[in-house]
């Protein structure tokens, strides 16, 4: 019995992240994560809600290259060509 709600808590959870992330639109995501932020939640679930509500970059980048230089080493490119079969 325990397995079985153990396994639909599981289910639902992963239903629920499937949804956030993969199926709902980003306008609909912000406008859900700016409702949900009126009540007080934990600093954990209310980070992440921020987060949700946040416009991003038409990039999709959000700034995360912000502290980025150029390469401290820079890497050779190997090729290697296939043999003919």
């Amino acid at each position: 019995m325990l397995q079985a709600w153990l396994t639909a808590l599981i289910v639902a959870a992963c239903a629920a992240y499937a949804g956030w992330t993969l199926l709902l639109p980003a306008a609909l995501r912000r406008r859900l994560a700016n409702a949900l932020l009126r009540r007080r939640w934990p600093a954990a679930i209310q980070r992440r809600l921020q987060d949700a509500a946040k416009t991003s970059s038409g990039c999709s980048c959000d700034g995360c290259d912000a502290g980025a230089g150029k390469p401290k080493d820079v890497q050779p490119v190997h090729w290697a060509p296939r043999r003919k079969l």
